[in-house]
């Protein structure tokens, strides 16, 4: 299929490098910045590059579109692709609020194209084992505590890349826990709470989250999210009634009170293998003409919750 990428930052030449892999045809990529769409069409080998988006969506080449733009960019590009008609593999996160996301979702619909959410940690396969074990009642969660953090202090990403637009822990890594968390344990609903630290004096966002957890059947847990953690952190306690594991999702191992239950050997921040496996998802989906998964009503659930988590910011910010 002939891929249009919109947006040309980091993330995206993870996507393209998977779709070589896949065998697609790397046709087109739009940025907001000329040279750095250029640049990024060269190393990646997209054969157009440009910052016009309307021509490039109204290609009659172009199969599919892959977004990876600034998060509060989404919801504007997402219904632009949809509309187009194009089956669209939307990055993390859908959007920045809820009222964006069900837009999106209205979009979609409304244009009957399949739109996938890139919510790659559910294609680790740590976290896809841990799923698995839940499910089919081999460990039956009591607890969930769920930590995701590191340093970013300034607009620099994980690779280095100096971001012209700020991140968003609510949104975006908040996004990756909340339906981490919500997922593993086939919650579809939950109960939240939520404490955020203040906005950095610089770039304006909490820095640091702290988040309790219910589900309807009685598993309780947090989440605990931070951009000031020297330590980087991405684990999970299941505590169960069979047996406690710890999720170490940054190296793909589980470990219960016995030893090391599953091992997948990572070693990098986004691994390759991942990011194939989930693009693989979305090309199949659209070949077979049947919804990818997860769609965005399948992260809606999560969407939610992090909506509450947004409003209790913004409360506390109007008391202040």
């Amino acid at each position: 299929m002939n891929v249009l990428m919109l947006g040309s930052g980091s993330i995206a030449g993870f996507h393209a490098r998977a779709l070589r892999d896949l065998g697609h045809t790397l046709h087109a990529v739009v940025g907001r910045r000329a040279a750095q769409a250029a640049e990024f069409a060269a190393a990646t080998g997209f054969a157009r590059h440009g910052v016009d988006l309307q021509a490039a969506l109204d290609d009659p080449a172009v199969d599919v579109a892959v977004i990876t733009t600034p998060s509060d960019m989404h919801r504007a590009h997402a219904a632009a692709a949809v509309r187009r008609g194009l089956p669209t593999l939307l990055e993390i996160p859908a959007a920045t609020s809820l009222l964006d996301a069900q837009a999106i979702q209205q979009a979609a619909q409304a244009a009957g194209v399949p739109l996938m959410v890139a919510h790659t940690r559910r294609f680790q396969p740590a976290m896809q084992r841990m799923r698995a074990m839940v499910a089919d009642g081999s460990l039956r969660v009591h607890h969930l505590a769920q930590r995701y953090g590191f340093i970013r202090r300034a607009n620099v990403n994980w690779v280095g890349y100096e971001r012209s637009w700020t991140d968003n822990l609510i949104w975006h890594h908040g996004g990756h826990a909340m339906d981490a968390w919500m997922w593993v344990v086939g919650a579809t609903e939950v109960e939240v709470s939520a404490r955020l630290g203040p906005p950095h004096h610089h770039l304006g966002i909490p820095m640091d989250i702290a988040i309790a957890l219910e589900t309807p059947d009685g598993v309780v847990g947090s989440i605990t999210l931070s951009y000031n953690t020297h330590q980087p952190l991405d684990d999970a306690l299941f505590i169960g009634e069979e047996d406690t594991v710890l999720a170490n999702y940054a190296t793909g191992t589980l470990t219960g009170s016995k030893g090391v239950i599953f091992d997948a050997k990572m070693t990098e921040v986004v691994p390759h293998d991942v990011i194939t496996a989930q693009d693989r998802e979305f090309f199949a989906a659209v070949r077979q003409q049947r919804d990818p998964s997860p769609t965005i009503a399948d992260v809606m659930p999560s969407l939610r919750a992090l909506q509450t988590v947004q409003d209790a910011y913004d409360a506390a910010r109007g008391a202040a």
